[in-house]
């Protein structure tokens, strides 16, 4: 009722307002013209009047888009349906953390994940984040169970899971490692192991390696999209503009001119792949802790970023400033942190509501941390949680912001679940709560 209530609150206000309802952004827009691609072109084209084979986004969720619209035809109808398809996701967070962590635990996951607003807002709109979270969720389910050895069957579909979501967002491509180093630390015996690994794997690998061979094919490269390369230079383009002023357009221009090219699209093909890691690893190998400082603190607002804010604006019903405050610490510019803080009324309530919860959601998860690791049961899946927590938020970095986190909150909401019930206990025995 909740997610259908802020769809139907989303779609009102772009239709008064006229927005290109559901594809508010950039991004949402391109997963749509690439849906509309598949099924007018039959071909994978960022471009419908000519062939422009993309590689920089993967097939998964605009396949998704696309096979909705076929049934339902209207766009207003897909971005529904994909509305109340993410209702799934706080129903798998609660039964994760139930078998984990208990029922109390599991409510708590369960209403923190169902109420989150980012989340909520990005249920609404064309966008990948919330299907892959969906994916991503479920395949933990089936990779955690409580008590019981994994079943063949269960990690098989739990790679295939895993494999679509790699395929939605390529972010999650190293996922496969991090999953089998948990069944690894888990394992009875090597034998065991050894069959769950190639089990799992060979979910994984039915579903990506299509992919990576059409990019071979096509553009002489195994990559299964190029947002990895490019993120890393852009990144390392984003530290060079905060400590020298540089200017990241200029920084693309000059890169692709040393292969005699004007086209900055070759950055985000994989076929120039090789060409923007080999810019990012000449800065990091430079600059090795001053970009890794800028990296840590550029990664803050993963965490404590509002995306209220974000919401407002996308939605056309304020446009609050949206100040640097990252770059701001860096530059050791705490009074200009303090007067953009309090500088605007509203922007600073929208603030204070969606950072100040995940501040306390936070620290309760640090306290939940530590109660996990003091479990037999739950001390594996406390750090599992917590390394793809932070693998989430590290591979962000300098682009972090509040919907980047919709894949975690899940986690980050069972480790505050287990956190706050710590807490009450405590105020039990203490006398100061009945």
């Amino acid at each position: 009722m909740v997610q259908l209530a802020v769809f139907a609150l989303v779609y009102a206000v772009t239709s008064a307002k006229q927005l290109p309802f559901p594809s508010l952004t950039g991004d949402s827009n391109h997963y749509r013209i690439l849906a509309e691609n598949l099924l007018q072109k039959k071909a994978f084209d960022t471009f419908p009047n000519m062939y422009s084979p993309e590689s920089f986004r993967t097939p998964g969720y605009p396949a998704f888009l696309a096979v909705l619209h076929l049934f339902f035809r209207k766009w207003v109808i897909v971005a529904l349906f994909q509305a109340l398809l993410m209702t799934l996701v706080p129903v798998l967070s609660y039964i994760l953390a139930t078998r984990l962590f208990g029922s109390t635990v599991g409510l708590i996951t369960g209403l923190l994940v169902a109420f989150d607003p980012i989340r909520l807002f990005y249920s609404t709109i064309t966008l990948s984040d919330t299907f892959f979270s969906l994916l991503f969720i479920w395949s933990l389910l089936l990779l955690v169970p409580r008590g019981e050895a994994s079943t063949l069957k269960r990690l098989g579909f739990a790679g295939v899971l895993l494999g679509i979501a790699i395929l939605v967002r390529p972010i999650g491509q190293f996922l496969p490692i991090i999953f089998l180093s948990y069944l690894f630390l888990a394992k009875v015996s090597w034998h065991q192991f050894a069959k769950e690994a190639v089990v799992f794997l060979f979910g994984v690998l039915i579903i990506v390696t299509p992919w990576a061979m059409r990019n071979k094919v096509t553009f002489d490269s195994w990559q299964l999209s190029s947002v990895g390369s490019f993120n890393a230079a852009y990144f390392t383009m984003l530290y060079l503009k905060e400590t020298t002023g540089a200017n990241p357009d200029s920084l693309q221009h000059q890169i692709v001119q040393r292969v005699g090219s004007d086209d900055l699209g070759l950055l985000r093909s994989v076929a120039g792949g090789e060409l923007s890691l080999a810019f990012a690893r000449s800065v990091v190998v430079e600059h090795p802790l001053g970009y890794l400082w800028f990296h840590a603190v550029k990664t803050i607002p993963f965490f404590l970023s509002d995306g209220i804010r974000d919401s407002a604006r996308l939605l056309g019903i304020y446009n609050p400033a949206l100040p640097n405050f990252s770059g701001m610490l860096l530059h050791g510019q705490f009074k200009d942190f303090l007067s953009a803080l309090w500088g605007d009324g509203v922007s600073l309530m929208m603030l204070l509501l969606g950072g100040g919860s995940m501040a306390l959601a936070i620290l309760l998860g640090i306290v939940g941390f530590v109660r996990g690791l003091l479990g037999k049961v739950t001390k594996m899946p406390t750090v599992f949680f917590t390394v793809l927590i932070l693998y989430f938020a590290v591979l962000t970095g300098p682009v972090a912001n509040a919907r980047y986190r919709i894949p975690v909150m899940p986690l980050l909401a069972i480790l505050a679940g287990v956190g706050a019930q710590v807490v009450w206990r405590g105020l039990k025995r203490r006398g100061l709560y009945p």
